[in-house]
């Protein structure tokens, strides 16, 4: 199972609409999320996590790097 994440609505219709064009749907999930903000009860849920070409982009970077740290298991 892989989890995407993004803020704008746009991009994740459009990635939504890519893993259903390539069969995929079931097992690739996005969702609006501001990544810089709390992820709850997601903390240690995955074994990989990975930031491509966003980081740079952040009002908050360090904030977005925490959360990554904690989606991460311990």
């Amino acid at each position: 199972m892989v989890d995407g994440f993004d803020i704008d609505e746009a991009s994740v219709a459009a990635a939504r609409k890519h893993a259903a064009n390539a069969g995929v749907a079931d097992r690739v999930h996005f969702e609006v999320v501001d990544v810089t903000g709390d992820f709850g009860d997601r903390a240690g849920q995955y074994d990989l996590v990975l930031a491509f070409e966003m980081v740079h982009d952040l009002a908050r970077p360090r904030e977005a790097l925490a959360n990554m740290r904690t989606l991460g298991l311990m």
